[in-house]
């Protein structure tokens, strides 16, 4: 129909990022659609959830168990991201870890060797810590022990974090102190 072709070419247009892309760059994509839309709370939440996406594929996990499951998207990824986030930024030996039991052995060691290496990456979590941050601030109005900011802070911010976030999925894992990036 001729009236809709418009509509239907602005439509493509504004999900060509998303199209044949990995699931990393859709993360990245998402980010980018919630700043041009003012979707704060989103674009953090999806923020936080492609810095997990991230440490998947740099630690080179199989994308999909099967490709007609992509529900299954990066076994176990919410369980080894957050354990290998949580062990690297704390001051427990990494022996004293707890890890889900019901993870295979190369998992669990893949996990104990990530966080050794990340212990040193102070730069890293305090990117990590900030979204975290932020993205728990505007999730609990406010209401939390953080502080991370109001509305200006939050809606700036958004910007410079998914900077970093480009700027460490460009560079090589571990991540070393990158220039240029705010702290």
């Amino acid at each position: 129909v001729k009236p809709l072709k418009k509509l239907f070419k602005l439509v493509e247009n504004k999900i060509k990022p998303f199209v044949d892309k990995s699931v990393l760059e859709i993360g990245i994509a998402t980010v980018n659609w919630c700043i041009d839309y003012n979707l704060y709370q989103q674009g953090y939440t999806a923020l936080d959830e492609t810095i997990k996406t991230l440490l998947c594929v740099k630690l080179n996990l199989p994308p999909t168990k099967d490709k007609l499951e992509p529900e299954n998207s990066f076994i176990n990824r919410e369980n080894i991201a957050n354990t290998i986030l949580s062990g690297s930024n704390t001051m427990k030996k990494t022996k004293d870890i707890k890890v889900d039991k019901e993870l295979d052995e190369e998992s669990k060691i893949l996990i104990y060797k990530t966080i050794d290496t990340l212990k040193e990456q102070k730069e890293f979590f305090k990117f990590v810590q900030s979204v975290k941050n932020y993205r728990n601030d505007i999730n609990h109005f406010g209401f939390n022990s953080s502080g991370a900011g109001r509305f200006p802070a939050l809606s700036d911010n958004l910007k410079s974090l998914r900077n970093e976030l480009i700027k460490y999925s460009q560079t090589e894992f571990p991540w070393i102190e990158i220039e240029g990036t705010q702290n």
